[in-house]
């Protein structure tokens, strides 16, 4: 005579292995494999990198109008008209100044690059043109471009005013100007003049 286990068993075993499943990361007795961990985000390497110079004498905080930066005298020597036009960013300030024959003098400092000038250092291949400059006003300096707007008389310098900090200046002429990265690096001593030691 064959005995019938009865139903009201089954499901309990049933209901008790399903209350025993692992669930995935926990540890299993007997099971000395450690529980899997969520992978970690790859540390920012230390500033400054790429080959960039470290800032020996880190600025201050900069004025929030940028436009300042630049003094009347300055201005003037540089042929620019006496009305800047701010243009406030979320993330990086600037100030841009008109002046004879199309051209323009713009400054913006990069707030969004925390990396300061080892970004320009990081990214150089990007450019057709990359040279390291003396010391601004004892701040580290590149001009850098495309050669295309160098030809028509555009040049950015780019000054790294902390090591998380940089500032860019650059100097456009649609008509053509010479060393128009020595005019850019011109422009940059003026504008440092005025940034605040810390």
């Amino acid at each position: 005579m064959r005995h019938l286990v009865p139903v009201v068993a089954v499901a309990g075993l049933i209901a008790l292995a399903g209350c025993t499943n692992p669930v995935a990361g926990d540890a299993i007795a007997g099971d000395t494999t450690p529980p899997r961990s969520s992978p970690s985000e790859p540390a920012e390497p230390e500033l400054p990198h790429s080959g960039a110079p470290q800032v020996p004498n880190p600025a201050g905080e900069l004025s929030p109008s940028i436009c300042t930066m630049l003094t009347e005298q300055d201005r003037e020597s540089l042929a620019l008209e006496p009305f800047p036009d701010p243009y406030p960013s979320e993330e990086n300030p600037g100030c841009k100044w008109t002046g004879d024959n199309w051209s323009s003098l713009e400054i913006e400092v990069h707030e969004d690059q925390p990396a300061g000038l080892s970004s320009a250092y990081a990214n150089r291949d990007r450019y057709d043109f990359f040279e390291e400059l003396p010391p601004i006003r004892g701040f580290p300096a590149v001009a850098l471009g495309d050669d295309r707007d160098i030809e028509f008389g555009d040049c950015t310098v780019q000054v790294g005013v902390r090591d998380d900090l940089m500032m860019s200046v650059t100097l456009e002429n649609v008509n053509g100007t010479p060393d128009p990265c020595g005019r850019s690096e011109h422009a940059a001593t003026l504008v440092a003049s005025q940034i605040p030691a810390r």
